[in-house]
Order: structure tokens, then C-alpha cells, then sequence
């Protein structure tokens, strides 16, 4: 006779877990599905009844915590939670602010101070020298635009006379970039 297609038995030895039966299932067990042998289908029915047994008194301890508890009891479980998990939260924000601090100092020690602060140095002279450069352009027209007005001379009856030939002003003279 061929065994059936449940394969081997699924009973396990609880002393060595590894252990398992090499009999062929003939039998499916009603709570999990499981294949068993004839040998050992009285002791998995024994084992399932006290797991079962053990599943009904913790539901029955759930339901008479239940049923005692009042609502004094429920905020005070509920502020030691949240009291917990506050803690957990501030230790952890801890831990990672020391590590932080760490890697900083670190960081810090491994910073070369007199090339940070050329590299800074440089940078501000580099973003400043266009600006120097305008401002030197300006300040040139401004001085040519004085001399010339210095050629200039009001008479007395309202009239501008002219002391030097003045030249038409030139473009860079007139670029105010």
C-alpha cells in the first residue's frame, strides 16, 4: 500500500526539536493541518489540547484584566507608556548627540585651522577683487569728470566760459558699469 501524499510524520520530539519522526503521516490533524502517524497521533493531540488549553486561560485572564480594569487604571497604563516611551526616545536623541559630538571633535582635530582659514581668506578676496576693480573704474571717471568740470567757469551775468578746450567725453568715460 502506498503512503499517503502527506508525507512524513511531523511530530517532533520536544526534548531534541530535531529530532523528527521518519514514519509515513497518515493521519491530518483537525487544528493545524499537519500530517502525523497512527504511533503518534495521540500525542499530538494531547500536545494541541494543552496548547489549546494554555490559549484559553491566558484569553481568560485577558478578559477578567479586562473587566477589572477602570479608567484610573487605563491613564495610568497609558502615562507609564508614554512616560517609557519618552525615555526611550530623549536616551536615544542622547546617544545620537554624542555620537555627533564625537564625529565633530573629530572632524574638528583632523581640520588643518591655517588652511581654513586661507582658503576662507582667499575666498572672500576673490568674490571682493571684481568689485575693488569697478569701484577703481569709477573712481578714475569721477576724478575726469572733475577735472573737466574745473574747466568750466560761470560769469558773472549767468554765462559758462570755458578756461580749456574740453574734449567730447569718451565711451569708457561714459560706461558706468
Amino acid at each position: 500500500m502506498d503512503p499517503l501524499p502527506l508525507g512524513r510524520c511531523s511530530h517532533r520530539n520536544l526534548s531534541a526539536k530535531s529530532t523528527q519522526c521518519d514514519r509515513w503521516a497518515r493521519l491530518v490533524c483537525s487544528h493545524c493541518n499537519r500530517g502525523v502517524c497512527v504511533e503518534h497521533e495521540k500525542i499530538h493531540q494531547e500536545e494541541s489540547q494543552r496548547r489549546i488549553d494554555e490559549l484559553q486561560n491566558q484569553m481568560n485572564d485577558l478578559r477578567q484584566r479586562l473587566h477589572t480594569l477602570t479608567h484610573e487604571q487605563l491613564v495610568e497604563n497609558f502615562e507609564e507608556k508614554l512616560d517609557q516611551w519618552t525615555n526611550t526616545c530623549k536616551n536615544e536623541i542622547d546617544r545620537k548627540a554624542m555620537q555627533m559630538l564625537k564625529q565633530g571633535k573629530s572632524l574638528i582635530e583632523q581640520l588643518n585651522v591655517e588652511e581654513f582659514r586661507s582658503n576662507c581668506l582667499n575666498q572672500i578676496e576673490n568674490s571682493l577683487e571684481p568689485s575693488q576693480t569697478h569701484t577703481s573704474k569709477l573712481e578714475e571717471q569721477i576724478e575726469q569728470m572733475k577735472e573737466k568740470i574745473s574747466y568750466l567757469q560761470i560769469t558773472n551775468d549767468g554765462q559758462i566760459k570755458v578756461n580749456h578746450f574740453l574734449t567730447k567725453p569718451s565711451r569708457d568715460m561714459m560706461n558706468l558699469d
